[in-house]
């Protein structure tokens, strides 16, 4: 069986993103544009907001988390459609997008570990420093970016990188050509396979050629390749973000991200508390505020059951 929650605030003079694991993204305004029809793999927002959202092929939009996030998928914002307020509140939110594999390396603020991230969202502890620096050279540590802890959970967990063997999705440059790292392979990517796959040049590692030998080749990329550029590929889902008795996650239909000012009574989440056939007493819930307002401004947390699914 399963509870869903809604939260309420008031009093949030800056932007607040925290239960809702969705944000803005922190990008200039817009100038006014027309409004246009949005198809899957668009970018979309609405005239008054500057959330962007990734538009999939499953007919839901995906949040980007911040606009490091966004810059590992895009260089810019030319491509961004603005759509009618009712046709994006229509579009389900389905998840956060993840970074693409292969750029940054990430860990997160309270734990020191560092990863790589490989396609799905799947990351993979770099054990050692020395193979970090086998893999990424002597600036390795330059490449790594800090995951909020709230987004985290948006993300699995592969094997341990215990060898010199590159992430899947990492691109590293040899004997002049610019190779995809898949699996055990390593596969050439023409000019043409690079611009349609939107790689970036900035996040192209120096292969370490002792390391390079120990690969077979594969086929070349020469086009759009759906496993490569998989915008959604790491977040088909919003949690769970609590395992145990009960798992929690977020609601499909959870009110997208906003800035809200000084605001009474505004919803922010809402969550599916699911459990198993026993019943679970829910005594506590945690609500942790991401963003660049203060803690005072988060008052009243008002939660409420509104709807009971058995």
């Amino acid at each position: 069986m399963s509870n869903i929650f809604s939260f309420a605030k008031r009093a949030i003079s800056v932007t607040v993103a925290s239960m809702t694991i969705v944000s803005s993204i922190g990008l200039a305004a817009f100038a006014p544009v027309a409004t246009q029809a949005a198809t899957a793999g668009d970018l979309i927002k609405q005239s008054d907001m500057s959330s962007v959202y990734y538009y999939g092929a499953d007919g839901k939009r995906y949040t980007f988390p911040n606009g490091t996030t966004y810059n590992t998928w895009y260089t810019d914002f030319s491509t961004v459609k603005t759509i009618p307020a009712t046709e994006l509140q229509s579009i389900r939110l389905a998840g956060n997008v993840t970074f693409r594999p292969g750029t940054y390396l990430v860990k997160i603020t309270t734990d020191p570990a560092v990863y790589a991230v490989e396609p799905g969202g799947v990351l993979r502890w770099v054990t050692t420093e020395s193979i970090a620096q086998a893999l990424y050279g002597p600036t390795w540590a330059s490449m790594v970016r800090d995951v909020p802890d709230g987004f985290f959970p948006n993300y699995s967990f592969g094997s341990d990188i215990t060898t010199n063997k590159y992430a899947t999705g990492t691109v590293i440059s040899h004997g002049g050509d610019n190779w995809y790292v898949d699996g055990n392979q390593l596969r050439k990517i023409t000019s043409a396979g690079f611009s349609a796959n939107k790689f970036q040049s900035k996040f192209v590692v120096t292969g370490n050629a002792s390391i390079v030998g120990t690969y077979t080749f594969g086929s070349d990329i020469t086009g759009l390749d759906s496993a490569i550029w998989n915008v959604a590929g790491g977040a088909t889902n919003n949690g769970p973000v609590q395992t145990g008795p009960a798992t929690v996650s977020l609601a499909s239909d959870t009110p997208a991200a906003a800035s809200i000012a000084d605001a009474g009574n505004a919803n922010f989440a809402k969550i599916t508390l699911t459990t198993g056939s026993s019943p679970v007493t829910v005594n506590s819930m945690t609500v942790t505020r991401y963003g660049l307002s203060s803690n005072s401004d988060l008052e009243n947390v008002i939660f409420w059951m509104v709807t009971w699914l058995a």
